[in-house]
C-alpha cells in the first residue's frame, strides 16, 4: 500500500520521487488561564496568543496515520514530532521503503534522508492534500 501512496504522489508531482506523506503543524487559538504557570504553556510569543499545538501527517488519499496534539502552544512544530516520535517513525519507514515525507522549514534543521524540506514543489503538494480534504483546513476562529 505505502508503495501505491508513493506512485499517487508521483503521478500528480512528477518531480517528488519517493515521498509518501506531507507532514505540517496546526495551532489552535484557545482561552487564556487566570493561572499564570500554565498560561505561560500555552502562550505562543510569535502568534501573540494562547494555543494548543498540533502535527498531523497527510498521505494522498487524505489518511492521517500519525500525529501528535494537544500539546502546549508553546511548543514548536518539530518538537512536537520529536514528543510524539514521528521522526523515529519517518527513519523506520525510510529504512524499509526508502519513501519520505514532505516538511516544511518548522521542522528538523538538520540533514536526514527521511524528510525532504521545503521547496515550492513541495509546498503545492502540501496545499493540494489541503484543498482536497478541506476539513482539516480549520480557521482561526474555530473550535474543537
Amino acid at each position: 500500500k505505502l508503495q501505491e501512496l508513493a506512485s499517487s504522489v508521483k503521478s500528480q508531482y512528477p518531480d517528488l520521487d519517493d515521498v509518501l506523506c506531507t507532514m505540517d503543524g496546526m495551532k489552535n487559538p484557545i482561552q487564556s488561564t487566570p493561572h499564570t504557570e500554565i498560561q505561560k504553556m500555552f502562550y505562543n510569543s510569535w502568534q501573540s496568543g494562547h494555543y494548543v499545538t498540533h502535527v498531523f501527517v497527510f498521505e494522498a488519499d487524505g489518511t492521517i496515520p500519525i500525529c501528535c496534539f494537544n500539546l502546549p502552544g508553546s511548543t514548536h512544530d518539530s518538537t512536537a514530532a520529536d514528543s510524539g516520535f514521528i521522526y523515529d517513525k519517518f527513519e523506520k519507514v525510510y529504512q524499509k521503503t526508502g519513501l519520505k515525507c514532505t516538511v516544511d522549514s518548522a521542522f528538523r534543521c538538520k540533514e536526514t534522508p527521511y524528510l525532504l524540506k521545503s521547496t515550492i514543489r513541495i509546498a503545492v503538494f502540501a496545499l493540494s492534500c489541503l484543498e482536497q480534504f478541506p476539513f482539516f483546513a480549520i480557521s482561526p476562529s474555530s473550535t474543537f
